[in-house]
């Protein structure tokens, strides 16, 4: 199997947008609810607890967030869909 292109800056995501990428960064949780009170919500793919960790993560890279099929809210900044696989950073 070929070795994935390293994504690790902004320029990187813009270079990268719409291939197979190996994404390296901080594992952060964003509670994304538009009136946050406590406690947070946090949910996603992972399951195990990575936070504040520096993770290596499999999936295509997308320079903006594609639009949902129906009508709803979403972000617009970058994304990594579908996350194929995460560990932590070697």
């Amino acid at each position: 199997m070929a070795e994935l292109p390293r994504c690790e800056t902004l320029r990187d995501i813009q270079t990268l947008s719409g291939r197979q990428v190996l994404l390296v960064g901080l594992y952060q949780q964003v509670d994304m609810r538009m009136r946050p009170k406590p406690p947070p919500v946090y949910r996603g793919h992972v399951r195990e607890n990575h936070e504040g960790r520096r993770v290596e993560v499999t999936g295509i890279i997308h320079e903006e967030s594609p639009a949902p099929p129906e009508m709803a809210a979403y972000t617009t900044g970058p994304v990594l869909s579908p996350v194929e696989r995460i560990q932590p950073a070697q």
